[in-house]
């Protein structure tokens, strides 16, 4: 697939940490976005779901809208 998530980190300033960009690399341009309170720890890309992971929660999006399907609180 063409489709990237990319989050940044303390050391990388070009993203920010809180939020994951969904960048298309065939069309070389960010196609969503998705922001957050709190560090995003890892995400997870499937062909229809979009799966964040932040410190005391998990989020599941469809790919397809960026629609949120489920939120769980972990901790």
């Amino acid at each position: 697939t063409n489709l990237l998530a990319l989050t940044g980190h303390s050391a990388s300033p070009q993203y920010p940490p809180n939020k994951v960009l969904i960048y298309d690399d065939h069309l070389q341009r960010t196609i969503g976005e998705l922001s957050f309170r709190q560090k995003v720890l890892t995400t997870k890309l499937r062909r229809d779901r979009i799966v964040v992971v932040l410190r005391d929660r998990v989020y599941v999006y469809n790919f397809s809208d960026l629609a949120l399907l489920d939120k769980v609180h972990t901790g």
